[in-house]
């Protein structure tokens, strides 16, 4: 990857340069690998020495963005309670891959059910997705099923040719 490697969320100035509070809780990344794809980014945030969530809230961003730029709603939920997961889809923000490109747009979608099935989540699961990321929302729901009690689709990415 051609990053800067300390600019991530273990770095002060990262968490700032995003707006993350740590006064909020904790905000920890982990790479989570991808058969075929390498490893993509995982950023957990939550209330410091929480006992119970009241759940997870998924995070899904759009293209050309990462996790970090959907922090004012990633705050919200954190002071509700709530447990947040947000993935980098692969070639953006942390994860591995080719910048902004993608060969098989289902890679998003596996590449989202590999971060659902890399922890026990605390249920219920809420998503929150974003142009991009609705698209892979939508699609994991119409392969795998439901298991979000319920979703959030900002500017939905419904059509990906004309």
């Amino acid at each position: 990857m051609n990053y800067v490697e300390n600019w991530n969320p273990n770095n002060d100035k990262f968490r700032h340069f995003y707006g993350w509070n740590d006064s909020l809780g904790t905000w920890e990344m982990e790479m989570v690998p991808v058969p075929g794809l390498g490893t993509v980014a995982v950023h957990r945030f939550e209330k410091e020495n929480q006992n119970e969530a009241e759940g997870t809230l998924f995070i899904l961003h759009g293209y050309l963005e990462h996790t970090a730029l959907r922090m004012p709603f990633i705050m919200e939920a954190v002071k509700g309670g709530w447990q947040v997961c947000g993935m980098d889809l692969p070639g953006h923000g942390l994860s591995e891959g080719e910048r902004a490109n993608i060969s098989d747009f289902d890679d998003y979608t596996r590449a989202f059910k590999a971060v659902l099935e890399s922890r026990r989540w605390p249920k219920p699961w809420r998503i929150l997705a974003h142009s991009t990321g609705c698209a892979v929302a939508m699609m994991y729901m119409v392969t795998h099923g439901n298991p979000f009690e319920w979703s959030i689709f900002e500017a939905p990415l419904v059509r990906t040719f004309l």
